[in-house]
C-alpha cells in the first residue's frame, strides 16, 4: 500500500469517526485513488457540485413521475440506485481533498468544507421538497406536515455541532443511541431512500410520513444533546477562569493532573488545534445560520404554494 493510501485509511482518534465511516473507509479510499488517477483534473468541489446538481435533477425527475403516477416497483429501484450513487459523492469529495493534501497539491480545505456544508443542506432541502410534493399529489396532509417539520429541523444537528466546535469541543458524529444515526448526514441519506419508493400506508400513516417524523424527532434529540455540550463547555470555561484566579502553584497542579500524559510541546500543539477548530466552528456556525434562514424560508414558501395549489384543484 502506498503512503498516500495509508494516510487516507489511517484511523484517527477522533469522535467524528463513526462506525459507518470506518466500514466505508477502504472502498471509498480505493475509489478516490482511481478517480484521481483517471481524472487528475477533478477537484473535490467539482464532485460536491456534481452531487448536488444530480440530487436536484433526480428530485425533479421523481416529482414528474409522481405527477404522472408512474412510480412503480421497477421505476423505484432505478431511482434508488441513482440516489445511492449520487450519495456516495458526499464521501468522495472529502476523501479526495485529503488525498490531494497528502500529495502536496494545493486545496483550500476551509472553503471546501463550507461548500460541502452548503451542499449537504441543499440536498436535504431538495429531499424534503420532494416529500412535500409527493404528499401533496396524494392528498396526504399528515405527510406534508411531517416533511415540513423534517425540513425545518434537518440543519439543527449540524448547526449545534459547529456551535460546540466554536466552544472548543468536538462532538461525536453518530450520537449515543442506535437511532441517533438518523440525526446525522449519513442517517438522513438512508432515510431519504423512502422518498423514491411507491407510496404505501401502515395503519393509515404513509411510510414517508413516519420516516420524516422519526428523522425530525431524532434530529431534535441530537441537536439538544449537542446544545448541552455547548452549555457544559461554557460552564467548564467559567470554572477554568475561576481557577486562574487562585494560587498559581495550585493551578499548575490541577492542570498537570488533567493532562498528565502531555508535555509542554504537545500541550501547545493541542491548544493550537483547539483554537483553529474554534475559529472554523464560528465561521461554519455563521455560514450554517445563514443557510438555515434561506432554506427554511424557501421551504415555507414551497409548502404554502403546494397547499394553495391543492385547494385550487
Amino acid at each position: 500500500m502506498n503512503q498516500v493510501a495509508s494516510a487516507i485509511q489511517e484511523k484517527e482518534n477522533n469522535p467524528r469517526n463513526s462506525k459507518l465511516r470506518d466500514l466505508t473507509r477502504v472502498p471509498v479510499s480505493k475509489t478516490v485513488e482511481f478517480l484521481d488517477t483517471a481524472f487528475p483534473w477533478l477537484t473535490p468541489n467539482q464532485i460536491t457540485a456534481l452531487g448536488t446538481i444530480g440530487v436536484l435533477g433526480l428530485a425533479i425527475y421523481t416529482a414528474a413521475l409522481e405527477r404522472k403516477g408512474e412510480i412503480d416497483a421497477k421505476t423505484s429501484a432505478k431511482l434508488l440506485a441513482t440516489f445511492l450513487a449520487l450519495s456516495i459523492s458526499d464521501a468522495l469529495d472529502g476523501s479526495l481533498a485529503r488525498l490531494k493534501k497528502a500529495k502536496g497539491e494545493e486545496h483550500d480545505s476551509e472553503k471546501g468544507q463550507l461548500i460541502d456544508t452548503l451542499s449537504d443542506r441543499l440536498q436535504e432541502a431538495f429531499m424534503a421538497w420532494l416529500s412535500m410534493y409527493r404528499a401533496n399529489e396524494n392528498g396526504d396532509k399528515l405527510a406534508m406536515s411531517a416533511a415540513l417539520v423534517s425540513a425545518l429541523t434537518n440543519p439543527l444537528s449540524s448547526f449545534f455541532r459547529s456551535w460546540a466546535e466554536a466552544e472548543g469541543v468536538t462532538v461525536p458524529e453518530s450520537g449515543k443511541g442506535i437511532f441517533d444515526v438518523f440525526g446525522t448526514r449519513v442517517g438522513k441519506a438512508i432515510a431519504a431512500s423512502v422518498k423514491f419508493m411507491p407510496v404505501k400506508k401502515i395503519g393509515g400513516v404513509s411510510i414517508q410520513a413516519g420516516v420524516d417524523m422519526m428523522v425530525a424527532a431524532v434530529t431534535l434529540k441530537v441537536a439538544v444533546s449537542r446544545f448541552k455540550v455547548v452549555i457544559q463547555a461554557r460552564q467548564d470555561q467559567k470554572e477554568a477562569d475561576a481557577l486562574a484566579l487562585v494560587d498559581v502553584e495550585e493551578a499548575d497542579i490541577v492542570s498537570l493532573e488533567a493532562q498528565p500524559e502531555l508535555n509542554d510541546e504537545e500541550k501547545a500543539e493541542a491548544e493550537a488545534k483547539r483554537k483553529k477548530m474554534m475559529i472554523d466552528g464560528k465561521i461554519r456556525r455563521l455560514w450554517l445560520g445563514g443557510t438555515m434562514i434561506i432554506t427554511s424560508a424557501m421551504t415555507l414558501a414551497i409548502y404554502n404554494y403546494l397547499k394553495n395549489q391543492h385547494k385550487n384543484k
